[in-house]
């Protein structure tokens, strides 16, 4: 199987709103299996942040600009495990 993750990065003063086939992850994996279009959608103005639970100990965290953090024991990770400090 080829999975690909994709993540859209929004110009200052707009933030991603969904893929064109209605997804909000960002980023996002998708596992390849026919030909693909998405398209990312954004929209004006500064998002808010917005708070995901993900099982009893993870938080995630989607900021400004699309970014996403995990926060983990009192601690911030980047999706990719670097700790942000």
């Amino acid at each position: 199987m080829n999975y690909i993750i994709i993540e859209a990065n929004p110009r200052e003063g707009y933030h991603f709103s969904q893929w064109s086939d209605g997804n909000k992850d960002n980023p996002r994996t998708i596992n390849l299996t026919d030909h693909t279009c998405l398209i990312a959608e954004f929209v004006e103005g500064a998002d808010k942040i917005t708070n995901i639970q993900q099982e009893n100990t993870i938080l995630a965290k989607v900021l400004r600009n699309g970014q996403l953090f995990i926060l983990r024991d009192g601690k911030t990770y980047t999706v990719q495990g670097q700790e942000v400090k």
